[in-house]
This record gives structure tokens, sequence and C-alpha cells, in this order.
């Protein structure tokens, strides 16, 4: 069993996909990004991208969402905050 399950590590080491057929990402450079979700927000809300982590990236669904719950639930969001890092304070007012 251990012999099979070496083979297999093996096959799949040695397994690759061609650029071409699948190039890599290319993740943009972090930047400052405003939003005001097509004049939902006034101000706008500022975001500081960091493309290096997972979580610093804006996610379509994320934007979907966000622009979702702007438009049909502000009224449910009034006055809340939310936590985000440790090192990073943020307060979304509506």
């Amino acid at each position: 069993m251990h012999d099979q399950a070496n083979e297999l590590a093996d096959e799949l080491l040695t397994f690759t996909i061609s650029e071409e057929l699948v190039p890599s990402i290319i993740k943009p450079p972090s930047q400052t990004v405003t939003l005001d979700f097509n004049g939902l927000l006034d101000p706008p809300l500022v975001l500081q991208t960091n493309e290096k982590e997972c979580g610093g990236q804006l996610w379509p669904a994320g934007m979907v969402l966000a622009e979702y719950l702007i438009r049909n639930k502000i009224n449910g969001l009034r006055g809340k905050s939310m936590f985000v890092r440790s090192d990073v304070s943020l307060r979304l007012t509506f």
C-alpha cells in the first residue's frame, strides 16, 4: 500500500500544465480603491488592497453582495461597525 502511495505521489509531482494552456494569474500591485457603488455611498468607501494576501482583494461576489446590501438593507446597516483586523480600524456609518 505504501509503495502505491509513493508511486501516485511521484506521478503527481511529474504532472505539469503548460503556461500556454493555463497562464499564471498576474496580480496587480497593492492600491487604494475608492468605491461609491454607483453613487450609493457618500462619502465613498476607501479601501487599501493587498494582493499578497487573499483577504486583500476585491472579490466580484463581495462587490455584488455589498451593493445589494446597500440598496436593499441600508436601514439594518445604519450605525453598525465591522471588525477587520486588530491593526486596521474600520467603522462604516450609513
